[in-house]
């Protein structure tokens, strides 16, 4: 590990790796999962930035590499440096690892060593990936680093990275919108305040999605001016579930009445307090969300204490539902119906 502890400051030519296998993985990629780049022209030429960017599939940072055909940086979890090959894969290509749920400063100075050498650090500030591709609540680490470097910041939004299909060649799902460039400044927000500096560098990046896609971020004022409402104005949840909604055949939503909208809000609410409490809950719940979305708790965790609050035995296929659906499936099998 020692021979790469400075290698993500490295320039591309001294990349070995990267600079040897970069042509021939971008070519292969552009064949078995085309991509289509919007606003390349605002991606800085030379010199370091801070690009971010949603997290919605794997395929994220390599196509946004092969998109951008550079060097980028990423700053990536801790247990994917453990494995051994892609350890040595990531170390070689400047990629460096950061512990998630917990303040790293090791992973912080790496992150200002590479954009102070020139070199563009690529983060994902929600800090995993979100399962229901809507936005998830980012992370203050990203605002620390925009204030600490004052580099500027590249927003990309990417779509359809999920429903990329590997060999489909003549399909182009893979869409890369690259936001304009901005200073943390620029915002106007208070510096000091690291969750609404945050909160604000997201909201570019929901500029760059479709509506869908923007989750805790959908909020009008971010299709304005990228900037967020006061905390209190965030949505908590809203959840279309089968006494608050209920989505009939095509593409139309028939509404619930306030009343039954409380209802779902109450039993989603019982939900978190019970299985996912507020400290391990970093994150807005909105009505797209997924159990993940909203913690990193692990799904055996998940599992084991929806049995132990329920009574009910959870499949991986239910921890990926909505949170409205995971709630209504749990509340169904603790009133007597037969799980599954």
């Amino acid at each position: 590990m020692t021979a790469f502890a400075g290698t993500p400051t490295l320039p591309e030519e001294r990349l070995v790796l990267w600079r040897t296998l970069f042509p021939l993985f971008r070519a292969l990629a552009r064949f078995l999962a085309p991509w289509t780049l919007e606003g390349a022209e605002r991606i800085p030429k030379t010199g370091g930035y801070i690009l971010v960017s949603n997290h919605i599939n794997w395929k994220d940072p390599p196509w946004i590499e092969f998109a951008l055909g550079r060097a980028i940086r990423f700053m990536a979890k801790r247990e994917l440096f453990q494995i051994p090959v892609m350890g040595f894969a990531l170390r070689a290509i400047g990629a460096f690892p950061v512990r998630r749920g917990e303040p790293d400063r090791a992973a912080l100075q790496m992150a200002l060593k590479v954009l102070e050498a020139g070199h563009p650090a690529g983060f994902f500030p929600e800090g995993h990936r979100s399962e229901s591709g809507a936005l998830i609540r980012g992370h203050p680490g990203i605002a620390l680093i925009a204030r600490r470097s004052n580099a500027v910041i590249v927003p990309i939004g990417v779509i359809g990275t999920p429903r990329a299909r590997l060999g489909a060649f003549w399909r182009r799902d893979i869409l890369l919108r690259v936001g304009e460039p901005f200073h943390a400044a620029d915002l106007g927000v208070d510096m000091a305040d690291a969750q609404g500096l945050t909160d604000a560098i997201m909201g570019r990046i929901a500029q760059m999605l479709t509506p869908e896609m923007r989750g805790a971020y959908q909020m009008a004022e971010i299709a304005e001016n990228g900037k967020m409402p006061r905390r209190d104005d965030l949505l908590e949840v809203v959840a279309p579930t089968a006494f608050a909604s209920k989505l009939v055949e095509g593409p139309k939503l028939r509404l619930a009445s306030s009343e039954q909208t409380d209802r779902a809000r109450k039993a989603i609410d019982e939900f978190l307090d019970a299985v996912v409490p507020s400290e391990e809950r970093p994150y807005i719940v909105t009505d797209k969300a997924s159990v993940f979305d909203v913690t990193s708790l692990s799904p055996d965790e998940i599992k084991e204490r929806c049995l132990n609050r329920y009574g009910v035995r959870l499949s991986d296929e239910d921890l990926v539902l909505p949170l409205w659906k995971l709630v209504e499936r749990l509340n169904r099998g603790a009133s007597g119906a037969t799980p599954s």
